[in-house]
């Protein structure tokens, strides 16, 4: 059902981890999105934003007419909200209002800039969030690891998909692993905010070994 929520509770005495990474790398100068109507930015800098868009990204408003913006060039959106939200979004296609449409909805007096994809960093992205999970959670033995990827990583990374997946086990070599293409991406980030965005890796470890409350739950039982 298009109108439909599908919501999963998990409850565990388990040690569990969450870590969030991307492959992207920012661009300056930072631009502000002037004008927006919801997932549409229409001016950026008070210009049309198709033609602003189209100078970031050193192409034309010709060029990119028509085109899923992703596959036209690997890149995604890094936003910072007025009151200091940030997350990372996809651009989707010019519109004709002269706007940029992009995954998300874009509040007016944004400040953006494009992020490229950074090779050097796409096999390590799935590894780092692995690694990200284990360290937040304190997992020294993990059991298995649920990783979920932006689908649109596969159409940006193409046969560097390949690297990216195999990263997921640098840190857990042996370990089951399972992986999800998704439409968006939430997480638990470095700062400790919990986040949401799109085109990156968002991962789940859950260890072998109780959470601290739950042994001195389980030894209070034995008492």
């Amino acid at each position: 059902h298009g109108d439909s929520l599908l919501v999963a509770v998990f409850e565990t005495q388990l040690t569990f981890g969450f870590g969030v990474c991307h492959s992207y790398t920012p661009e300056l100068p930072r631009r502000t999105a002037t004008r927006t109507r919801g997932h549409e930015v229409l001016e950026i800098d008070g210009r049309p934003a198709d033609a602003v868009f189209a100078e970031m990204l050193g192409t034309s408003v010709d060029e990119l007419r028509g085109k899923d913006l992703c596959s036209f060039s690997p890149m995604a959106v890094d936003m910072v909200t007025p009151d200091a939200g940030y997350t990372i979004t996809l651009p989707r296609c010019l519109t004709e209002s002269h706007g940029v449409r992009l995954a998300q909805s874009v509040e007016e007096g944004s400040s953006i800039s494009v992020m490229r994809v950074n090779s050097n960093n796409v096999a390590r992205s799935g590894g780092q969030a692995v690694l990200r999970a284990l360290a937040s959670g304190r997992v020294a033995k993990p059991a298995v690891v649920l990783a979920f990827a932006d689908a649109a990583r596969e159409r940006m990374l193409g046969e560097q998909m390949v690297e990216d997946i195999a990263g997921l086990s640098r840190w857990t070599e042996g370990v089951p692993t399972v992986g999800i293409l998704t439409s968006g991406e939430a997480g638990v980030c470095d700062d400790g905010v919990n986040r949401f965005g799109n085109g990156l890796v968002s991962t789940l470890v859950l260890g072998e070994e109780l959470t601290p409350a739950a042994e001195l739950w389980q030894e209070n039982r034995q008492l």
